[in-house]
């Protein structure tokens, strides 16, 4: 996903944040314990992210964090 949407999304998920995993950026965090309801619209016709498919696990030992399914990708234009 292009990161302003990202940015965008994640912006409606309280305490959700920026990360980097292994020195890549586009990953975003937020605590394990929110519930989070996505859904997105093609073609006029809604499709909803279950919270529990959105959740991509815990980010580090403690588990207060998770990461969120939803990448930030940044991508080039050809020459």
């Amino acid at each position: 996903m292009p990161p302003a949407d990202a940015q965008q999304v994640y912006s409606q998920i309280p305490n959700s944040r920026s990360i980097n995993l292994q020195g890549e950026s586009g990953y975003y965090s937020f605590p394990c314990t929110q519930s989070v309801n996505v859904a997105f619209t093609f073609g006029g016709q809604q499709y909803s992210v279950a919270s529990d498919q959105f959740n991509a696990g815990a980010v580090d030992s403690t588990g207060q964090y998770c990461l969120g399914a939803l990448l930030s990708l940044h991508t080039r234009s050809a020459p």
